[in-house]
C-alpha cells in the first residue's frame, strides 16, 4: 500500500530522489564538479553537494537541469525514487533477499561494513550459512550503508546472493522482529535489525 500524501511521505520521497540523482551521477563516473560543469555553471558544485545530501531543497527546474546533464529521463528518476521510498501506488514489493553469510563476511567492500558489523554482533559464533532479510530489513541496512534500497539490493545480489544455484531452505516468516531458523536458513525483520546498539555499527 502506498504511503499517504503527508509531510512524512514527502520527506521520504525527497530523500529518495536526491539519492537517485547521486546514484545516477556515480553510475556515469562523474564527480560533482564534472556534473556541475555539464550544467554550464547553472548549478555549482557546492549547491549540488547540498542537493544530493538533502540539505537544500531542490526546485523543479534544478531537478530538470540535473536530469538533462545526466542524460537521464526525469520520469525514470522519479519512478525509481517512488519505488525506493515506497510511495508508489503500483510499486511491487521486490520481496525478501536471501544471502550467504560467509560470502558477505569475506567481502571487503566498504559499503557492506555496517552489514558485516551487524552480523558479527548478531552471531558471535555458530553463524547460519544463509539468512533471509525481509524488505524492511534490507531498507534498514541500505540506510546504514548510505545507499538507495535498489543499489544495496544489487550489491547484495552481486556479492552474497544465495539464489545463484546454491540450495537453501525457506525460512518461516519473521514476525514481531523475531528470528526463525529452518535447517540453517534464518529470516530477520527490520525490528530485529534494531537490536544491536547503533553506536556499535
Amino acid at each position: 500500500m502506498a504511503l499517504p500524501v503527508n509531510a512524512d511521505a514527502q520527506a521520504v520521497f525527497s530523500r529518495a530522489l536526491c539519492a537517485q540523482l547521486r546514484d545516477a551521477r556515480r553510475r556515469f563516473g562523474l564527480t560533482q564538479a564534472q556534473l556541475s560543469a555539464r550544467t554550464g555553471g547553472l548549478i555549482s558544485k557546492a549547491a549540488l553537494a547540498n542537493y544530493e545530501t538533502g540539505h537544500r531543497s531542490m526546485r523543479v527546474d534544478i531537478f530538470w537541469a540535473l536530469s538533462r546533464a545526466l542524460d537521464t529521463d526525469p520520469g525514470v528518476l522519479i519512478a525509481a525514487a517512488e519505488r525506493s521510498a515506497g510511495v508508489s501506488a503500483d510499486a511491487q514489493s521486490p520481496g525478501p533477499v536471501t544471502i550467504e553469510i560467509p560470502r558477505l563476511m569475506a567481502n571487503a567492500d566498504s559499503r557492506l561494513a555496517a552489514a558485516r558489523k551487524w552480523f558479527e554482533l548478531r552471531y558471535p559464533s555458530n553463524r547460519p550459512a544463509t539468512e533471509t532479510l525481509d524488505t524492511a530489513a534490507v531498507s534498514a541496512l541500505a540506510a546504514l550503508a548510505d545507499m538507495s534500497v535498489d543499489e544495496f539490493r544489487r550489491l547484495l545480489a552481486r556479492v552474497a546472493s544465495a539464489t545463484d544455484g546454491t540450495q537453501t531452505h525457506t525460512a518461516a516468516p519473521a514476525t514481531g522482529g523475531s528470528a526463525h531458523g529452518v535447517g540453517g536458513t534464518w529470516q530477520y525483520s527490520a525490528a530485529a535489525l534494531s537490536a544491536p546498539s547503533a553506536t556499535a555499527v
